[in-house]
């Protein structure tokens, strides 16, 4: 009842504690023998608030979890995405570092291949000059036996010429003029035409040409290549010369005493073009200027005509 007191007294050694309830509120008080100490009040709140208070202590620490969470995830994300970045750029590095290798290798490879084909240059020209040397060494040799007579020894020289160069065409002109010596026309002309094959201006092998055919009698033909030769080089004596003599042969005196006449023109000390040149007059009914020409090449010759 309101206006009820009940009251505890403890004992505590030397102090009393006196426990009052009064309305609703305990209230106590401390003594000692001597002396009485003012009463304190201690409150006890309601059970609403208490459930609030625990309520918002509850939320409070799930919002601090939460934010806890958030903040371990977004430390978590930027980890991750550090990761993936030094991930990325250490794989970066790794493919570039790869990519200067293999470009290093690729140019040690090429600076070897350049090496070697410098080498292999080096050699095919040494090897060419030592060949150009050995082939005109051989082609002189022939040219040594033929002057001998000696035209088997010249033509396997000659066939040395053209192993080493097979374009040669120098070494199959001589080959062929070795075959005419020997009277061989065929292998001669064989030899003449792969010679104009290979070099079409090769002058020297039309006016040979054109003696295989004078001496198997085919004067036009020999003419023919005469001619060729002389529209290559218009100063080329013997192909004047011996186009006249076919024109001789073709009784043709007036192209033969033409040609002669340019022969001894290129060449005044041609004995055997006056010497033809004076029989050719002759022929024709000249018989002073014919035996001028005569005299005349016995005096550069004394064995010419016989």
């Amino acid at each position: 009842m309101i206006g009820r007191r009940k009251f505890l007294t403890l004992l505590g050694g030397a102090a009393v504690v006196a426990l009052f309830l009064v309305g609703g509120i305990w209230l106590y008080r401390t003594t000692t023998p001597a002396d009485v100490t003012s009463a304190v009040v201690q409150p006890d709140p309601p059970r609403a608030d208490k459930a609030k208070s625990a309520a918002d202590a509850e939320a409070q620490r799930k919002a601090e979890e939460a934010e806890q969470q958030r903040l371990a995830a977004a430390k978590a994300e930027e980890e991750r995405k550090a990761k993936a970045a030094a991930d990325a750029e250490e794989k970066r590095k790794a493919a570039e570092a790869e990519q200067q290798r293999l470009a290093a290798v690729r140019a040690e490879e090429d600076r070897k291949a350049k090496a070697e084909q410098a080498e292999r240059e080096r050699l095919a020209a040494a090897k060419a000059e030592e060949d150009a040397k050995a082939k005109v060494a051989a082609v002189n040799r022939g040219l040594a036996y033929s002057a001998k007579k000696d035209y088997d020894r010249a033509i396997a020289e000659y066939n040395e010429a053209i192993k080493l160069d097979p374009k040669y065409a120098t070494a199959f002109n001589n080959r062929g003029v070795a075959y005419f010596l020997k009277k061989d026309y065929d292998l001669a002309m064989a030899d003449y035409n792969e010679a104009i094959r290979l070099d079409p201006k090769y002058a020297h092998a039309f006016h040979n040409r054109g003696l295989t055919y004078l001496s198997k009698k085919d004067y036009d033909l020999a003419i023919a290549n005469y001619s060729e030769a002389i529209k290559l080089d218009p100063k080329y004596v013997d192909a004047f010369y011996n186009r006249g003599l076919a024109y001789h042969l073709k009784n043709d005196l007036d192209r033969t005493i033409a040609d002669y006449s340019e022969a001894i023109k290129l060449d005044p000390n041609y004995a055997s073009a006056f010497y033809w040149r004076g029989k050719a007059k002759q022929m024709k009914g000249d018989a002073s200027g014919g035996a001028a020409d005569i005299s005349k090449a016995k005096e550069l010759d004394p064995t010419v005509g016989n």
